[in-house]
């Protein structure tokens, strides 16, 4: 947490609820940054699971995957593992 955030928190309830709204905030950067560790995962298991000996270069996946994120800036949720 950022120094204000925990400065909030430690000042307990206040008539607006500053504390709360920074741990809800925070709670919600972790979900978005528990995503991006899981995608990153998901990536790297297909780069180790991949028969191409350069993934990186020759896998209709992983180009298909960076199609997308050119196009829109965004990296797409990866299938499951399982899926793959």
């Amino acid at each position: 947490m950022s120094l204000p955030e925990i400065s909030a928190l430690l000042a307990g309830t206040g008539k607006d609820g500053d504390w709360r709204t920074a741990v809800k905030g925070r709670g919600t950067e972790c979900e978005a940054q528990l995503a991006r560790l899981t995608a990153a995962r998901a990536y790297l298991a297909h780069l180790l699971d991949c028969p191409s000996d350069h993934p990186t270069d020759q896998c209709p996946y992983l180009a298909q995957e960076l199609g997308h994120y050119l196009a829109t800036g965004r990296v797409p949720q990866p299938p499951s593992i399982e899926a793959r």
